[in-house]
Formats: structure tokens, sequence, C-alpha cells
């Protein structure tokens, strides 16, 4: 496993600290005071992370967003619509420049420029390929990522979790712009498709999530830490450090990411030129 690089440019609601590396901010609370300490200590419910935006829902279910906002894709519900956005049932999917919110009746709704949300995953759907479903192997315990669209790297071509003679189920698979990666249920991943900046070169890690960015991959190690690979002009892949986090999310379209900890804390890194990493300091 390579060693974890520890952003030096970062900003710290609370602690009033800002610093920026190569134009990317990294934004985390340490604060205490009531309103802050909600964002630090478990605000975000559920996260999904656009081209240049991010959506969540907060606590209380009421969602929020931030970032670039040139087609709307950024409009939270509005106050009346809100009220059906309070159960566990509600989800969030996000493209390029779209987000879909489902609420308590498993309605769609979606601002941006999609009206309708797409007939897959966003982190399912590649620049011109997608990878929308699964299916059992011969043996009927392998699985297989069936994919279609455009091929030209690779991209198309199904996965499965195939490790020297051992099959094992995939569990979790993601789309980048021109490459796939899944996870199996032993946590190895294997990732193909185009490979000019190294995305398809897994670290020796085992994990426990993956997500994919434009040209990049992060994902939550069995150790609880942040690990990535592929293209860091931005210091997509330059994570943050700590063994305390959950989840991890990215899109096919993004140069960025953003993660959970243990305390529901979320941290953003990567491009920030659209704002997409300034994380709100409290929530409504």
């Amino acid at each position: 496993m390579r060693p974890l690089q520890l952003p030096t440019r970062f900003a710290m609601y609370g602690i009033t600290a800002l610093a920026i590396l190569a134009g990317a901010v990294f934004a985390w609370v340490l604060t205490t005071n009531s309103a802050d300490a909600q964002v630090a200590n478990g605000a975000y419910r559920s996260v999904a992370v656009g081209g240049a935006h991010v959506c969540a829902f907060g606590l209380d279910w009421t969602p929020f967003c931030w970032g670039s906002n040139d087609a709307g894709q950024a409009t939270t519900p509005s106050t009346q619509e809100r009220r059906s956005y309070r159960d566990s049932d509600v989800q969030l999917d996000a493209g390029q420049d779209w987000t879909c919110f489902r609420n308590i009746y498993f309605n769609w709704s979606c601002v941006g420029t999609r009206s309708e949300r797409p007939d897959a995953w966003a982190n399912h759907i590649g620049l011109n390929h997608r990878c929308p479903n699964t299916r059992y192997g011969d043996d009927g315990r392998s699985s297989v990522v069936e994919c279609s669209g455009h091929n030209t790297y690779g991209q198309a071509a199904w996965g499965n979790g195939n490790w020297g003679n051992e099959q094992s189920p995939v569990v979790r698979w993601r789309s980048g712009a021109n490459h796939n990666c899944l996870q199996d249920e032993e946590g190895e991943v294997s990732c193909w498709g185009r490979n000019h900046v190294g995305q398809t070169n897994v670290p020796d890690a085992r994990f426990n999530t993956i997500a994919t960015g434009k040209n990049h991959n992060c994902g939550v190690t069995t150790d609880g830490e942040i690990l990535c690979w592929g293209d860091n002009f931005f210091g997509q892949t330059d994570g943050p450090r700590g063994d305390n986090y959950v989840n991890v999310w990215s899109n096919s379209s993004a140069d960025f990411n953003c993660a959970s900890t243990t305390e529901r804390r979320l941290v953003c890194w990567g491009d920030n030129s659209e704002g997409q990493l300034d994380v709100p300091p409290s929530l409504v």
C-alpha cells in the first residue's frame, strides 16, 4: 500500500485555517459551537457528487447542495417539497450537471439538465458507455458486470471478480469517464478501460468501498484509510490521512471526491474551481 499523502492546503471551519495546494481546497470541521458541530458530528445522511457540485441530505433529511449551479443542478427542492424527503427511503443521484432526489413516495424529482433520472445510477455511467447491471456467472456464484457503449479503450468489455482460479461475486462497481472498477466480496478491486494516467493500476490493498472519478479512483481500505490512484492534476488522489473513513464518492465527470468519517464528518478534496469543496459550515 502506498503511503497516504497529507494535504498541505486545507480549510477548517471553526479553527479558521485555510490553505491551498495546486488549486485544491480541503475543508472539514473541527469546531465545537452548536451550529458547526452538527456538520462535524453527523450532519450528512447521504451524499451525491456531480461533475462540479455536491448534494446531500442532512440529519433531518433536508436536502442541500453547493458548487456549480450553472444549469440549476445545485438547486434544492422547495420548502413545501421537502416535507416528502424525511424518511430512510429518500435517495440522491447526481451526474455532471444534474441532480435527482427520491422522496418517500419513491418518486424522483430532478434539477439541472435532466427532467428525469437516467435508467441507471450515475456512478454506473461513463462518458460514452455504461455498466448498469451484473449477472451471475455460469458457476452460479461469481458475477459479471455487464457494460455497453463505446469500447475504444475496452471500457465496455464485461468485468468479473476473477482472481486467479477463484471467483468471487461482485458487490460494487463504478464507472469513470472511460474506465470502470469493480469490488468483489473479498475486498479485491479490479479496473479496466483507459489507463493513460494509471487509473486502472489498482494499489495492493483490500477495500470496503470504492468510487471512480473522471480519470482517477478512490477507495476506503479495510483499515479505514482513503487510498486513491490515477490522475492527480487537481490533487484528487491526495486523499486525507486517517483510519476512520467509511465512505467515498466521486463522479465520472469529476476531478474531486468527498468522503465521510465514522463521526459522519464530510471531507472533500481535489478541484475546487466551482466551490465544490466548500462544505457548508452549518445546516438550516
